[in-house]
């Protein structure tokens, strides 16, 4: 039975801010510096 030591697996929904601890990128609020000025943003969080 193997396991992945980075996946998080519960019975409970996680919180935001349980969310933004392991993934902050999800709450971020414009794209990174190395995006060009053709990509479009869309925050994840949003979706």
């Amino acid at each position: 039975n193997f396991r992945n030591p980075c996946m998080i697996r519960s019975d409970v929904a996680l919180s935001n801010d349980q969310i933004a601890h392991y993934v902050p990128s999800i709450f971020a609020e414009e794209a990174h510096d190395s995006r060009s000025a053709r990509y479009l943003y869309i925050p994840t969080v949003q979706v």
